[in-house]
C-alpha cells in the first residue's frame, strides 16, 4: 500500500488539468474551465474565489515560463517520480504499478509533477537576477524588526505529578487541592535542552497555569505537569546572525515574487466568461 500522503500532496497542491465543461475564464487567451475551478476548490478545501486566483496565477506562471524558454524534460519528471517512489519505499516501476492498482492516473501525476518543476525553475529564474545579498545594515534592520520574535525558551518551572495509577492521576489533576493516595507531587525546574524534543514541545505548548496531558513514561509510571513559569532567553544579533541571512532572503524572495506576479496580473488580458 502506498503512503497516500505523498501522492495526495501532489494532487492537492496543483489540482487537476483536465478540460471538461465550459470555459469560465480566459487568461491571455488561455482557458480555465468551470471543471478545473470546482475540482481545484474541492481538492484544496478552499472557496471558489480563492481557486480562481490560484488558477489565474498558474496560467501566468506557465505563460511566463514559456516566454523565457523554460522546459521540463521527461528525465526531470522521472527523477521526481523516483524520489516520490523512494519515499513510499518502492522503485519507480513498482510505484507506477501501485498507482494503477489504487486507481490513480500516472499521466495525471506526471502532469502535476511537470507543473511543480516548471514553477520551481521559473521562480529560480525570476529571483536569480533580481535580488542582491543583504548588507550588515540590512540584516540589523531585519533583526530589529523581528527582535520580539527572537526569544529562545530555556527552562520551565513545573509541579510534577507522578503515579502508577493513571486514573488516580487524572483524579488528582481534576481536584489538585486534595491529596490523592499513590500520586506524588513535587516542584521542579526542567532545562529544555536536557529533555526529549517531544516533551519540550508539550511543555512549551501548554499555557502557564494549565496542565499537560498525562504521559506514559514507561515501567508502569504516568506523569503530568502543571506549568508555573517559562523562562526565555533573548537571542542577540551576533548569536543569530548566521541564520538571519536565510530568513531575510526568504522574506525578500516572497515579496519579490508577489510583486512580480501582481504586475503580470495587472498587465494580463483576463476575461471572465461565466461564473463558476
Amino acid at each position: 500500500m502506498l503512503k497516500k500522503l505523498f501522492i495526495l500532496s501532489i494532487f492537492t497542491v496543483f489540482g487537476f488539468a483536465k478540460v471538461v465543461g465550459g470555459i469560465a475564464i480566459l487568461v491571455n487567451g488561455s482557458p480555465i474551465t468551470t471543471y478545473e475551478l470546482k475540482s481545484f476548490a474541492k481538492a484544496n478545501h478552499i472557496p471558489i474565489n480563492v481557486a480562481v486566483n490560484s488558477l489565474i496565477q498558474q496560467k501566468l506562471e506557465e505563460q511566463q515560463a514559456n516566454k523565457i524558454g523554460i522546459r521540463v524534460s521527461t528525465m526531470d519528471i522521472n527523477n521526481e517520480m523516483s524520489i516520490l517512489a523512494k519515499k513510499n519505499g518502492l522503485d519507480l516501476e513498482s510505484f507506477k504499478k501501485e498507482l494503477v492498482k489504487e486507481g490513480k492516473s500516472i499521466s495525471d501525476l506526471q502532469e502535476q509533477i511537470r507543473k511543480k518543476i516548471l514553477k520551481d525553475k521559473l521562480y529560480q529564474a525570476i529571483l536569480s537576477s533580481t535580488l542582491q545579498k543583504p548588507t550588515e545594515d540590512d540584516l540589523k534592520r531585519f533583526y530589529n524588526l523581528h527582535s520580539k520574535e527572537l526569544n529562545a525558551p530555556t527552562k520551565v518551572d513545573v509541579i510534577q505529578f507522578v503515579s502508577l495509577d493513571k486514573e488516580r492521576l487524572a483524579t488528582k489533576l481534576k481536584t489538585p487541592a486534595f491529596p490523592i493516595a499513590e500520586v506524588s507531587e513535587s516542584k521542579t525546574s526542567i532545562p529544555l535542552n536536557k529533555i526529549p524534543p517531544q516533551l519540550s514541545e508539550i511543555l512549551l505548548k501548554t499555557k502557564t497555569g494549565h496542565y499537560t496531558p498525562i504521559l506514559n513514561i514507561g515501567q508502569g509510571r504516568f506523569v503530568a505537569f502543571k506549568i508555573l513559569k517559562k523562562y526565555m532567553h533573548h537571542i542577540s544579533f551576533d548569536d543569530i546572525k548566521p541564520k538571519l541571512f536565510a530568513a531575510y532572503m526568504n522574506e525578500r524572495q516572497q515579496a519579490r515574487l508577489i510583486e512580480f506576479f501582481e504586475k503580470k496580473k495587472a498587465e494580463a488580458n483576463i476575461k471572465v466568461l461565466r461564473k463558476p
